[in-house]
C-alpha cells in the first residue's frame, strides 16, 4: 500500500472529521524513556518515524464517528476484540459537550473502534492482526512519549519545571484542545501535559516496541498516559503511566491518532 504524505494525510483526515488537525512529523532516532517518577528506570530507545495528531480527537471528530451510518454501531469495528455487546451497542455520554474541548468518556475498545473505522474511510485495512497498516491507529506509550518530550528526557512537554500556566491540570472542566499553546512539546505537539489522559496501543503490563507485536484481542490493562484536568503536578510528567482496563469510560480518558508516514 502506498503510504501518503503528511500533507496529503491531514487534508483526508480534515474532510472526514473536521478541524482542528494536523498531524506532526517526530523523525527517527533515540530518545530517552522512563524515570524515576514513571517507576520503570530511564534508558535510551530508538524508533521509526512516525506521524502524531497535534491535538486530541475532539467532541465534534468523535460525533462525526458516533453519527455516521457505518459508524460507531457497525458491527466491523469490533470484531475481534473482547469489548462484549452490550459495550458495543451504547457509547458512553460526554460530560463536556463543547465542540473543541477533547472527547473523554470513551474506552480503549471504543477509539480502537474509531481508529478502525478512520482507517477504512482513508482507504486502508484495518485487520486486528495487521496494525502496521492501518492508517491511522492509536499511539504506544513509546510514541506517545517522544512526541511528549522529545529526545532530552525533559519531565514536561515544555521543560523540566511544573508551570500551571502551559496546561490544564488544576481545573475543574477540560478546555479546549488548542488552548496552551506555550505549553507544546518539542515538536509541537500539544496538549500532552493535561486536559485529558490519553489511552496508548500498549499493554500495560508488557508493552512492546512494536505496534504489531502488541495483542489486541487480549483483553488485558491498557496504558494512558499525559493528566487529566484535576491530576497532581506529578501526573502530567511525560513518563507517568496509568494502568486502566480496556472497558473503562472516564471523563479524564480520551486518545489521539498517530499515522505512518514515508522514511
Amino acid at each position: 500500500m502506498k503510504i501518503p504524505t503528511t500533507t496529503q494525510l491531514t487534508d483526508r483526515i480534515q474532510e472526514i472529521i473536521g478541524t482542528p488537525f494536523e498531524l506532526c512529523e517526530i523523525p527517527a532516532g533515540n530518545f530517552i524513556f522512563g524515570n524515576k517518577i514513571a517507576g520503570n528506570g530511564e534508558r535510551r530507545l530508538r524508533l521509526p518515524a512516525f506521524a502524531v495528531a497535534k491535538y486530541p480527537i475532539t467532541y465534534d471528530q468523535f460525533q462525526v464517528f458516533l453519527n455516521a451510518v457505518d459508524g460507531f454501531f457497525y458491527t466491523r469495528w469490533w470484531e475481534g476484540l473482547q469489548a462484549g455487546q452490550k459495550h458495543s451497542q451504547q457509547y458512553g455520554e460526554q460530560k463536556w459537550k463543547n465542540a473543541f474541548h477533547p472527547c473523554e468518556n470513551v474506552s480503549w475498545y471504543d477509539a480502537i473502534a474509531f481508529c478502525r473505522w478512520l482507517s477504512a474511510q482513508l482507504g486502508s485495512i484495518y485487520d486486528i492482526d495487521k496494525i502496521l497498516d492501518w492508517s491511522a491507529r492509536l499511539p504506544t506509550e513509546f510514541e506517545w512519549e517522544k512526541a511528549a518530550r522529545g529526545t532530552d528526557g525533559r519531565l514536561y512537554p515544555y521543560g523540566n519545571t511544573y508551570d500551571k500556566t502551559k496546561l490544564n491540570n488544576r481545573g475543574l472542566h477540560t478546555t479546549p484542545v488548542d488552548a496552551y499553546p506555550q505549553g507544546g512539546s518539542p515538536f509541537n505537539v500539544q496538549d500532552m501535559g493535561g486536559n485529558v489522559l490519553e489511552w496508548c496501543l500498549s499493554d500495560f503490563r508488557n508493552p512492546k516496541i512494536n505496534p504489531s507485536r502488541e495483542i489486541l484481542d487480549s483483553g488485558r490493562a491498557r496504558v494512558a498516559r499525559g493528566g487529566g484536568f484535576l491530576s497532581s503536578p506529578r501526573i502530567p510528567s511525560t513518563a507517568y503511566r496509568l494502568k486502566s482496563g480496556p472497558q473503562r469510560r472516564k471523563d479524564k480518558i480520551g486518545f489521539r491518532i498517530v499515522c505512518a508516514i514515508y522514511t
